[in-house]
């Protein structure tokens, strides 16, 4: 007589290596997760910088508005502030003369973008601009 299919014994024993198996297997989903959170705040800062910078080198391509340090809607820029409440981010700006002021006139500013994380992780963006002509 042959029979058909499987006995308790062979899917008792298949549902508890399924569950060894299972078990096993969630600590990853943790530390998966922490990975993707990360990166999500990595992603959001590097947006919020890309968009800042891009609207910034725009502005100073006028000599008035880098003379002034100001964005095109009259924003002073060193010491803006930038927050995402979606994301959590707050990112600061500060700018600086990489030549120290040994020119009458600046010729180069340095402009710092530093973005601090939900997770309290810090990213920094930095954009080097000349003065236009």
């Amino acid at each position: 007589m042959t029979s058909k299919g499987f006995s308790l014994i062979e899917v008792l024993l298949a549902a508890a290596v399924l569950g060894i198996l299972t078990i096993a297997i969630l600590p990853f989903f943790k530390s998966i997760n922490q990975v993707n959170q990360v990166t999500a705040d990595d992603q959001g800062a590097t947006l919020i910088a890309k968009s800042f910078l891009e609207e910034l080198r725009d502005a100073w391509s006028s000599p008035s508005f880098f003379d002034a340090e100001t964005l095109r809607d009259g924003t002073a820029v060193q010491g803006h502030r930038l927050t995402n409440s979606v994301t959590g981010l707050a990112c600061q700006v500060s700018v600086s003369d990489p030549d120290g002021g040994s020119y009458s006139q600046t010729i180069r500013k340095l402009v710092q973008l530093s973005c601090l994380a939900a997770d309290k992780s810090t990213s920094t963006f930095l954009l080097e601009l000349g003065r236009p002509l």
